[in-house]
């Protein structure tokens, strides 16, 4: 990989979104100060989305001890925190961490280890969980999370790590999303030819772990809502076909519980609800079984069988939340009028073209709708400058014809580019529709 850059300066970025976080920031933080790195060569990015409790001002305090950056972006998903800490990182490798997760002490070089080796593009781990769990959340790892090592069809987005020209290539995660992102993300990466890879040696523990049966209803029913819209988005293809599939067999349980009480008061036959109720829970049973016996944990069978159906329940509730038929604007802030904002979401996967002084060039954007371009140029200011420069947004990003603003933007970073172009990255301040 050409180097972008001398040795001793940003090597990498570490990217943490945080929204009202003071119960594990700090711990999140003490984790990264104790990593076996140089200081120098590396930032944390923290990415707030409008915090009201403790979470600023504990972050402030480790500006003495890392080399911490804070941006500040309110009402938006956490996918967009996270493409806005990727949009001014400086260093080549993005790691991205959420702010309940503790990185180990190797986790940068690790990192970076990995990504070198062949057909590694996209490297992380599925997630630790602290070692005095309860059994809710052991039970729910080894079953699902432990055996999740080698090539791996997504990794979560807490504990994520691709290079910067990998990321930006693919327009970053999908800003509309307001949970699955990370799965979206990775299967784009999976088609672009990226392999996506866990390593044992990236795992991070997840202070966020559920550990009562409420947390984990909680949890799943909120990683759940938009699975349902990105298998709506990318028909006729079945993306989360499976986890859709098991959320409508338990919602189905559910209403055959509901008709069977329901005859059952009518007519006094209790045997009809009971056979409601019952019948769907032996696939579940078995499927349990199955899984405890092959760990050696037979003993398991019956929690791990109560917390499937919860997880179904989650899913099932999940599935009937109304955010999964309309996902929000890509970003709060836009540089397009509101009632042109119907389908920006999909701005991170459309060519941009910018005509600047010196002619027409071609834009890679990471998030275009918060108000940040990224493209190469033959001639370009320095840092803190201003620019000047007109989008044009294609059809497909708005309600009628293709959509032009003229911008005056801050240049944020400038870089060296491939083929001997230098790179700017400019913040938009201001535009005016053409």
């Amino acid at each position: 990989m050409q180097e972008l850059r001398p040795p001793g300066q940003i090597r990498v970025s570490v990217i943490i979104p945080t929204l009202n976080e003071e119960n594990a920031i700090r711990r999140c933080l003490d984790a990264l100060c104790a990593l076996d790195f140089p200081q120098p060569s590396f930032e944390v990015i923290i990415v707030d989305n409008g915090s009201s409790d403790e979470t600023l001002r504990i972050a402030e305090s480790y500006r003495d001890r890392l080399n911490l950056r804070l941006i500040q972006q309110k009402g938006v998903y956490i996918s967009a925190l996270r493409n806005l800490g990727a949009s001014q990182a400086r260093g080549d490798f993005l790691f991205f961490l959420d702010a309940d997760c503790l990185a180990p002490r190797e986790w940068l070089a690790d990192g970076i280890r990995h990504l070198a080796e062949a057909n590694h593009d996209l490297v992380g781990g599925h997630y630790e969980i602290p070692p005095d769990s309860t059994w809710i959340a052991r039970i729910w790892h080894e079953d699902r999370e432990a055996g999740k090592l080698g090539e791996v069809t997504f990794l979560p987005g807490g504990d994520l790590i691709i290079r910067r020209e990998a990321f930006a290539r693919l327009h970053g995660f999908d800003a509309s999303l307001q949970t699955n992102e990370d799965c979206e993300f990775c299967r784009r990466a999976r088609a672009d030819g990226l392999k996506v890879w866990a390593v044992r040696q990236l795992r991070v523990i997840h202070l966020g772990a559920p550990q009562t049966l409420g947390g984990f209803f909680r949890m799943h029913r909120w990683h759940g809502i938009h699975v349902l819209l990105v298998f709506l988005r990318n028909l006729p293809k079945l993306h989360n076909l499976v986890p859709l599939a098991f959320a409508g067999y338990i919602l189905g349980w559910l209403l055959a519980a509901a008709a069977g009480l329901f005859a059952a008061l009518r007519t006094g036959e209790m045997r009809w609800f009971a056979i409601a109720l019952l019948a769907p829970m032996v696939p579940m049973l078995l499927i349990s079984l199955r899984r405890c016996l092959r760990r050696g944990r037979m003993q398991e069978t019956v929690p791990l069988t109560a917390l499937y159906l919860l997880y179904g329940a989650a899913r099932a509730a999940a599935l009937l939340d109304l955010r999964n038929f309309g996902a929000r604007s890509a970003a709060a802030h836009s540089p397009l009028p509101r009632e042109r904002r119907a389908k920006q979401r999909f701005a991170l996967r459309l060519p941009i073209v910018i005509t600047a002084v010196g002619g027409e060039i071609h834009a890679v954007t990471h998030d275009v709708s918060s108000g940040g371009v990224f493209f190469y140029a033959d001639d370009w200011p320095l840092e803190d400058s201003v620019v000047e420069f007109n989008m044009l947004m294609p059809p497909e990003l708005t309600l009628s014809e293709s959509t032009g603003a003229v911008c005056r933007g801050k240049v944020v970073r400038t870089e060296a580019g491939t083929n001997g172009r230098r790179g700017i990255a400019a913040r938009i301040e201001n535009y005016q529709l053409t």
